[in-house]
């Protein structure tokens, strides 16, 4: 819990803050064109007395476990935030941030644990800026609310006193939301960017319990118009690349384990034991190898036998009888009575024989 750490964001010129009102003027004329730069995340911080840490894997857990360490997890990311912009607007102002009450607790003799560390994680980068400056975000402990608004009463607990910093500033903006009195105020209706109000750690964790995200209970308390800005460095998570399209994880579909038919293990048919029929191995009949006799001085073949008819010339022919007593037909005409009288004595002589 911080009561005393005012001090160190409120010590501007008054002759410097009366001349940037009356350039601006009525408080409002700050460069809001700062919002469109990027700002550079501060990865280690120079804590007096401890050295060099981290920013956001030592330092910011261990202020919120010493800060507010048993809130609930959106509080826990709400006081990520406030505490990180309370660092940027210290070491934008001198460079260096002191460990204890006067600014902000870091070593308290108990460890970061898993909320925390996940809870700066969450919020990685992000501060609290306001018209492009740095808000000084006030936080105190404040009284323990007993109201459903998580507004405390002045009959509510208040162990530390310090509920008199506290601001509610839900749903207000630009002069009509309330500075601390921890931080230096330009007066009512006027704007100072560094000083937006002070928030309440037991309120918070109210809010947190009623569902209120991080983002609702910043500005619960320090305006509806405060922005929330993502600083840009290598300790920050930046966005990771499009991956394209995600592959398809379906299962491949199951294969069918049905078991395969039976194989048909019935016997084939036992031959026929009937020996093939023997092939026939008679030999081929022997070629008829007698000569031929010569014709007989009759012209016939054999003994006995008349040859084949004579030509005798002047258009006839002179056919010699096949059988005995068979008379000779004579011998006249032309060529077709030769073909016929030819095939009349062969006739002849085959059914004599």
């Amino acid at each position: 819990m911080v009561y005393n750490r005012g001090m160190s964001c409120r010590r501007l010129s008054p002759l410097l803050v009366a001349a940037l009102l009356s350039a601006g003027g009525c408080g409002d004329g700050w460069d809001v064109a700062q919002l469109l730069r990027p700002v550079n995340a501060y990865c280690t911080v120079n804590v007096k007395g401890k050295g060099t840490k981290q920013v956001e894997t030592d330092y910011l857990p261990n202020v919120v476990r010493c800060e507010n360490g048993g809130a609930d997890f959106e509080a826990l990311k709400a006081q990520a935030v406030a505490a990180r912009a309370y660092m940027y607007y210290k070491i934008s102002k001198y460079g260096s941030i002191s460990d204890g009450t006067g600014d902000q607790v870091y070593s308290c003799g108990k460890s970061a644990g898993t909320q925390h560390k996940n809870a700066v994680k969450a919020t990685a980068g992000q501060i609290l800026m306001y018209q492009g400056k740095f808000v000084c975000a006030f936080y105190v402990a404040g009284a323990k609310p007993s109201t459903a608004s998580c507004k405390a009463l002045s009959s509510d607990w208040d162990g530390t006193k310090t509920e008199k910093y506290v601001t509610y500033n839900e749903g207000k903006t630009l002069g009509n939301v309330k500075a601390s009195p921890l931080g230096w105020s330009p007066g009512p209706g006027k704007i100072y960017p560094a000083n937006r109000g002070c928030k309440s750690q037991n309120g918070a964790h109210c809010l947190s319990l009623k569902g209120k995200k991080y983002t609702d209970i910043l500005k619960f308390y320090y305006g509806a118009d405060i922005k929330i800005v993502k600083a840009s460095g290598p300790c920050v998570n930046q966005p990771k690349p499009d991956a394209g399209p995600k592959p398809d994880t379906k299962p491949w579909p199951k294969p069918d384990t049905k078991p395969w038919p039976k194989p048909d293990t019935k016997p084939w048919p036992k031959p026929d034991g009937k020996p093939w029929p023997r092939p026939d191995t008679r030999p081929w009949p022997k070629p008829d190898t007698r000569p031929w006799k010569k014709r007989d001085g009759a012209g016939g073949n054999r003994k006995g036998e008349a040859g084949p008819p004579v030509f005798t010339g002047a258009g006839g022919l002179a056919l010699q009888g096949g059988c005995s007593g068979a008379p000779d037909a004579p011998a006249s005409g032309g060529g077709w009575l030769w073909l016929l009288a030819l095939l009349f004595a062969r006739a002849r002589r085959h059914g004599c024989g």
